[in-house]
């Protein structure tokens, strides 16, 4: 009988380590330990476990799960923890490599209450992408922003483990990168606040691309139009002596001398300028005889909306 007692009690015991296992934790006994345990758990991708040595924890964990701190670290391995003699009780001064990076920080830790142990004030940073703020960048650019591949939530709010972070976007047609990286290491956890991605915004090759397909689907249009200045185009024929609705323009366009550059992240849009030939303009005079001009290269300015798809096209700016 007591045998089997203590086989139940063994049982129970196992029982109770399984269920705590490495995601439930009290506090350490110091400040510097409490640095210790939550870094040892990032290294080895226990999401979990990192957050347990953390006081303050985010209601929106999308991305504080073992899954995107598997990423992290695939990307950017963390090692050479040390733990530094620290001058205040209530910090632990370490220094770690994530990747090929090495950080350098004094983490807030929080003393315990009576029957608790020590903890980190943050366990993840929260990054916003800046919409509402300052940012140069165009509210649609804003919104597309991704981490880890997935769009940040309705509050605007990504909380994220410290590393490497995948920033991207869902608009295929620009190309994002943030300018925060360094503060996603160790100092990003002492910050109480968000920190800005302040992303950076250009145009991808496929934006080029679908831009300048864009330019020759709407000149394409224009040439069709049998007005002297159809409207969003770039014809302009003197009015004087001519039959307005009466111009045919032979086409095809020819628009290779169109130079598609200089991407405007407050628009979203990207410039174009050059030389497009739409062939010979056939037009009825005023007399009712038929007037033929030969080809006459046109001036072609514009824009490009980089946020919609297909981009839209507006000319003459």
């Amino acid at each position: 009988m007591i045998g089997g007692l203590a086989a139940v009690a063994a049982v129970v015991v196992a029982a109770a380590l399984v269920l705590t296992g490495s995601s439930g934790h009290g506090g350490a006994k110091s400040a510097d330990e409490a640095v210790r345990i939550y870094l040892e758990a990032l290294a080895r991708g226990d999401a979990r476990g990192a957050l347990a040595i953390a006081k303050t924890r985010p209601a929106d964990r999308t991305f504080l799960t073992d899954e995107i701190l598997k990423m992290q670290i695939t990307k950017a391995p963390i090692s050479n923890i040390r733990i530094l003699q620290s001058s205040n009780r209530v910090s632990a001064h370490v220094i770690a490599t994530f990747g090929d990076q090495t950080s350098d920080e004094t983490i807030v830790v929080v003393p315990p209450k009576a029957g608790d142990g020590w903890k980190l004030d943050h366990g993840a940073i929260a990054l916003t992408s800046g919409k509402g703020s300052r940012s140069v960048a165009a509210p649609a650019l804003l919104d597309s922003i991704t981490i880890f591949g997935q769009p940040i939530s309705g509050t605007g709010v990504a909380y994220v483990f410290p590393g490497w972070v995948d920033v991207g976007s869902r608009n295929q047609y620009v190309d994002v990168t943030p300018s925060i990286e360094q503060q996603t290491l160790l100092n990003g956890i002492n910050r109480a606040g968000q920190i800005n991605l302040m992303p950076h915004f250009v145009a991808s090759t496929t934006g080029k691309e679908e831009a300048r397909r864009a330019i020759e689907a709407a000149l394409a249009k224009c040439a069709q139009s049998r007005q002297f200045s159809p409207p969003n185009c770039p014809q302009h024929v003197p009015p004087q002596g001519f039959i307005d609705g009466t111009a045919s323009w032979s086409g095809p366009v020819n628009s290779d001398a169109i130079h598609v550059d200089r991407f405007n992240e407050r628009q979203g849009t990207i410039n174009f300028f050059g030389m497009a030939d739409f062939g010979t303009l056939t037009v009825q005079r005023s007399d009712g005889r038929t007037f033929t001009m030969p080809h006459l290269p046109i001036a072609v300015t514009g824009a490009a909306d980089l946020t919609q798809s297909p981009p839209k096209i507006t000319m003459g700016l």
